[in-house]
């Protein structure tokens, strides 16, 4: 039986004993830290695919319109306005910076959202 849109994006419940998403994006984080470690000419589609399933799980954990998942979104296209194209492809050395950026940016964003997601916990395991 195929889920409704409704039921598709509905956030995931946080709860004291399980706490899935937070192990989730602890697993998206340490995917991150491989794929930040090589050039982006070598893992741009690791990275690409990498994007794709972080939101996916951003966009099930805190919903549609959540500032986290603008937030993450946002990560896509950092520095790309600057790759300047010469002799028919853009500089490779920019790209690269980019890719470092992109990378630390996320890396920060997940993790904010990781300790986001415990503080919730926290509270709901008091209540």
């Amino acid at each position: 039986m195929a889920m409704s849109a409704e039921e598709a994006v509905k956030p995931i419940e946080i709860t004291a004993d399980g706490k899935e998403a937070i192990a989730l994006l602890k697993k998206q984080l340490v995917a991150l830290e491989e794929i930040a470690e090589g050039f982006f000419g070598e893992v741009q589609d690791k990275e690409r695919e990498w994007t794709f399933l972080s939101e996916a799980l951003i966009l099930k954990v805190f919903g549609p319109d959540s500032p986290q998942l603008a937030k993450l979104i946002k990560t896509r296209t950092l520095g790309t306005a600057d790759v300047q194209v010469r002799f028919g492809g853009p500089e490779h050395e920019r790209l690269q910076q980019n890719f470092e950026e992109r990378s630390r940016k996320r890396r920060t964003v997940i993790k904010e959202f990781i300790e986001e997601l415990k503080i919730k916990a926290h509270l709901e395991e008091k209540e």
